[in-house]
């Protein structure tokens, strides 16, 4: 019985070792859990910023829309009535030209006879004079057509444009949208992991107070 009792003291003397270093790692692993916990909760405060941040981005997001497709409406209203205004000027353009081209002809016919009439001299004066007024006609008439042309261009860069910046707003709106979901996966992880060391930290060892009570407990049956 005494070699039992000795053995047993042995077994519970490696025993309480055994405990006492649970107790230590135990601890050294609460303090691990304190410090992850604190950068966890500073990696909320990160995260509840950037999604503070990112739900003013989308706001500010949704008015410059609101004013894009404001400016949408306004500029295809202005597009069209240019495009309008131009087709207008182009056809005026061609008919003044046909009917000063009507005009010189008439011009031509009516005073034939007083220019057959003229010296070599006088004729070849008016015949300048028709040249000159028949290539400043044409002159200002070309220049109202490039003027057309040049109104169109532009009217198709405005909104080749507007297009691109469509295109642009989409593409920020989606990467928004994927910061925002992964800013939510990662609160849902943070969540959780506190919930983990929530339940470890309950989690408690067995009091070394317990073993000495029981080896006294059986010290004092082998006395009696």
């Amino acid at each position: 019985t005494e070699e039992t009792l000795q053995e047993t003291s042995a077994k519970l003397a490696d025993t309480e070792d055994t405990l006492q270093e649970t107790s230590a790692k135990l601890a050294d692993t609460e303090e691990t859990l304190q410090e992850t916990s604190a950068k966890l909760a500073e990696t909320e405060d990160t995260l509840q910023e950037t999604s503070a941040k990112l739900a003013e981005t989308e706001d500010t997001l949704q008015e410059t829309a609101g004013k894009l497709a404001e400016t949408e409406e306004t500029l295809s209203l202005e597009v069209i009535s240019v495009k309008e205004q131009l087709r207008a000027a182009q056809v005026l353009s061609e008919q003044q030209c046909v009917y000063l081209d009507h005009v010189m002809a008439y011009v031509g016919a009516s005073y034939s006879v007083i220019l057959d009439g003229l010296t070599e001299l006088q004729w070849m004066a008016v015949e300048d004079m028709v040249m000159q007024t028949s290539s400043v006609v044409r002159r200002v008439s070309q220049a109202a057509h490039d003027e057309v042309e040049r109104m169109k261009e532009m009217c198709n860069i405005a909104d080749d444009n507007y297009k691109m910046t469509a295109e642009r707003f989409d593409i920020l709106r989606r990467i928004l949208g994927k910061i925002d979901q992964d800013v939510k996966e990662a609160s849902v992880e943070i969540d959780g992991q506190e919930r983990r060391q929530s339940d470890s930290s309950r989690a408690t060892p067995h009091r070394l107070g317990d073993v000495s009570n029981r080896e006294n407990s059986m010290e004092r049956k082998s006395s009696a």
